[in-house]
This record gives structure tokens, sequence and C-alpha cells, in this order.
């Protein structure tokens, strides 16, 4: 699934880019493939018997079936979204945030036949998004049977099972020590970005100075557009990001793999932020800056190779998952 993922985020920077500009959308997609190929955390928990990857990569399934509603508004679309959304939150609790996708996708689908006036249409469209959830609500059932069907026995379990072995409000097996919510995340998303991200963290950083520049000079770097379609993408990548970081930050009980699920999303915001406002820079600075990101994903490909490396070595796996934590 860590390999599908490359793909994967390939046809969505695609989907997104081409609504702006179709010359540079093959490109740039390759690009962000290329950085969803050589991070390292989705390289390290690939390598693992975890589901975190699993997870990240349904939850970007949900959002590519999402592109392809708003753009096609096909009911098939709207129906494999809820499919993927329900395995993202069957397979790990914190891909219930995929439901980002799904609740944006319901307003549109209303909004839009609403607008039509006609009581049929609008008929149809509670069908589907009835049809939907009833898909969603299976799959979480099917998942988490135990505190679904015998819910009063679940919550007297769920304390024994807290006092021995930690937190887990499905009774699924795993457990987390709930450490409170203060905020102490904040430390894995930075470790995470400058550590694991390098090259993401550069794209940022100079997004963020180039935007404080062009609020000096008074210079917009890009003009707006007024696609529907890419500005309603855009708004469903940004809120799943900022919520997601939101959370990561707050949990205190955050690790290095719970940013799996956040590391394609990334990829493709950095390669958006390249286009709208690295790309209109000057020619000589353009070039400076991409041999120094060129330079990055080298870096970052060298520690993909040295950790599959090291990970395939017998006497070297435990070192491996030491240097890991």
């Amino acid at each position: 699934f860590g390999t599908l993922l490359v793909p994967l985020v390939f046809l969505v920077t695609r989907r997104i880019i081409q609504k702006i500009n179709k010359e540079k959308a093959i490109i740039l997609s390759l690009f962000a493939s290329v950085l969803v190929s050589v991070n390292l955390i989705l390289n390290i928990f690939s390598q693992q018997p975890r589901p975190h990857v699993l997870v990240a990569f349904f939850i970007f399934l949900t959002f590519y079936f999402y592109l392809r509603f708003i753009d096609h508004k096909k009911l098939i679309d709207y129906l494999l979204l809820s499919l993927s959304c329900g395995l993202a939150i069957g397979v790990l609790q914190n891909g219930v945030l995929a439901g980002i996708f799904f609740v944006l996708a319901s307003y549109y689908l209303f909004k839009d036949t609403y607008l039509k006036t006609n009581k049929v249409f609008a008929n149809f469209s509670w069908l589907k998004f009835l049809l939907a959830g009833l898909i969603i609500l299976t799959i979480f059932v099917v998942s988490y049977p135990y505190p679904v069907l015998n819910s009063s026995s679940a919550l007297e379990a769920q304390g024994k099972f807290e006092s021995v072995n930690g937190f887990d409000f499905t009774l699924s097996g795993g457990s987390q020590s709930f450490d409170g919510l203060s905020g102490k995340g904040i430390n894995i998303l930075v470790r995470g970005l400058l550590f694991y991200h390098p090259t993401l963290s550069f794209i940022f950083l100079l997004t963020f100075l180039l935007y404080i520049f062009s609020k000096f000079r008074k210079k917009q770097l890009y003009n707006k557009t007024k696609d529907v379609v890419f500005n309603r993408s855009l708004i469903a990548l940004y809120l799943f990001i900022i919520v997601y970081i939101l959370v990561l930050v707050v949990y205190d009980g955050a690790r290095i793999r719970f940013m799996s699920p956040l590391a394609p999303f990334l990829c493709v915001i950095g390669v958006l932020f390249w286009l709208r406002h690295v790309s209109p820079v000057r020619t000589t600075l353009r070039r400076i800056v991409f041999g120094l990101i060129v330079v990055l994903v080298l870096f970052e490909f060298i520690q993909a190779v040295r950790f599959v490396h090291i990970l395939s070595q017998p006497y070297t796996r435990d070192e491996s998952v030491g240097w890991i934590q």
C-alpha cells in the first residue's frame, strides 16, 4: 500500500494542477510522486507490520474520490468515497478524519442539488447520502463490533483493560497511553518536518518568506483562479491538513508514525506552493532553489536506501528499530 501511494499521489496532483496549469501538470505530478516515494516516514513504516501506512493510503484514496466526485458528480464516485472512508476508519481510529472529505462531498451534493429547485433531485440526494452513510456505518460495525453490539459490557471491560494495557476506546486490541492534550505533540510535528521531510520543510519555509516579501512589496505572486472545482479541492486539502496538524499537536501521546497519513498531503501542498509561489520568481533564483531541492531529495533518497539496507540485515534489525523510535 505504500507503493500504491506513489501513483495515487501522481493522479491527485495532476487532477488538481491541470485545473490551473495544464502544461506543468505532468512534471509537477511526477515531482510530488518522487517526494512521496523517498519520504522516510512512509518508507520506515512500510517495512513494519503497522497499520499507519495502510490508513494513510485509504485516507488519501478518499481524497482522490472526493476530487472525482466534485468534478463529475457521479454516484459511483460518491459511493467509492464512502467505501474508502469506512475502510480508513476500520483500519485505524485516526482514519475518522477521512470523514472530512465525506462531509464536504455531502455538503456540495446538497448545495448543488438544491440550486436546481427540483424536489425529485433533492430526494435522490438524500437517498445517496443515506446509502453512503450506511456503507460507512456497516464497515465501522464490522471493524469494531464489540463496543457497538455490547456497549455496556465494553465500557465495563474498558476500565479493566485501561488499567493494565492503556487506552483503547474500541477494544480493538491496540493500546495507547492517553497522556493528555497539553500540546506536547508539537515536538513530533517539528521533528517530523525537519528531520523526515527536509525537502518539504525547505519549500514551506521558502514559501513563507516569499509570501512575506510579496506583502512587503505589495505585489501578488500569482493570479487567483475562479475554477470552482480547484477551489473546492484546496478547501478540502487545507482543511484536512489543518485539522490533522491540530490533533497531532495537542495530543501529548503523539508518535512520529502518526505523521504517516499527513505525508502524502504535504507532498501535494508542497508542489502547489512551488507552482504558485516559487515558480513566478526570477529565473536565477529559481535555478538556485531547484538545485538545493535536488540535493535535499537525493539526501532523502540515500536515507531511505540506508534504512532499507539496515533493516534487511538480521543482526541490525533491533538497532534500526531503536533508531526509528
